[in-house]
């Protein structure tokens, strides 16, 4: 019974950490190949530029849902600077999408091309950091889907209020 438990316990404690590991994909050091650097550093740039707009519209979308059933109570200035904002979003998720539709060609290749990296040892390195950055960047496409659901619920409820109170929306 007590070894019940312990599994039990200790499978409370293993199963968040590797699920975690599994969403945390770590930047990988250059490896001196300008090539294999430029991607994976391009591609954490945008993983990390992806998670930053994640966050930044899941704050206005709690502030939006904060509004629910009390939204004609708000004020038009603030509903038109969340939506300004949303809208900018917006355009930086357009942005971002075309980085990374860019980047998949170039991982395709660079992975293609990674064997013939000398030394040995850095194509070893360039096979491994091209593998983590395409990783990276599926983080970012899963982070850009919730960031366009969000943004376009979102703008679509602000846009409708403010035109409800007579508001010209651009």
């Amino acid at each position: 019974m007590k070894n019940l438990l312990m599994l039990l316990v200790l499978g409370m404690i293993v199963m968040p950490m590797s699920i975690q590991a599994q969403d945390d994909v770590k930047r990988p050091k250059n490896i001196g190949v300008s090539d294999f650097d430029n991607f994976k550093n391009s591609s954490f740039d945008v993983r990390e530029e992806s998670a930053s707009l994640n966050e930044n519209v899941g704050k206005i979308d709690s502030e939006v849902k904060n509004y629910s059933g009390v939204m004609n109570t708000i004020g038009v200035g603030k509903l038109k600077e969340n939506l300004a904002t949303l809208k900018e979003s917006n355009k930086a998720l357009k942005v971002l999408n075309d980085k990374i539709g860019d980047l998949d060609n170039d991982g395709k290749t660079l992975l293609e091309n990674a064997k013939k990296v000398k030394p040995k040892m850095k194509s070893v390195n360039a096979t491994k950091n091209t593998n983590q950055s395409i990783k990276g960047l599926g983080l970012a496409k899963t982070d850009l889907k919730s960031v366009s659901a969000l943004l376009k619920d979102n703008i679509k409820l602000i846009s409708d209020e403010l035109k409800s109170r007579g508001e010209i929306i651009e």
